[in-house]
């Protein structure tokens, strides 16, 4: 997750567009707006969001997986 010309930056960037700006539309406008829970899954270059809404017993893949071209040299 660090590089040393870039330090932090590129693995910040990828939190808040494959993470963070997904989660708050589902806060916002889908799945979570009464509460409940996000599941996020990393496996080699794939990234899975899964939302289950308050008081369901488990949760559900609501946005599919989404490919993180080069991520897992970001990651690891």
């Amino acid at each position: 997750g660090y590089d040393r010309k870039m330090g932090a930056r590129p693995i910040k960037r990828l939190i808040k567009e494959k993470i963070a700006k997904p989660l708050a539309n589902e806060i916002l406008f889908g799945e979570l707006t009464q509460g409940g829970h996000a599941i996020v899954r990393v496996l080699s270059d794939d990234l899975t969001l899964e939302f289950a809404q308050k008081g369901s017993p488990t949760p559900a893949i609501i946005t599919a997986t989404t490919a993180l071209v080069g991520a897992s040299s970001l990651i690891h």
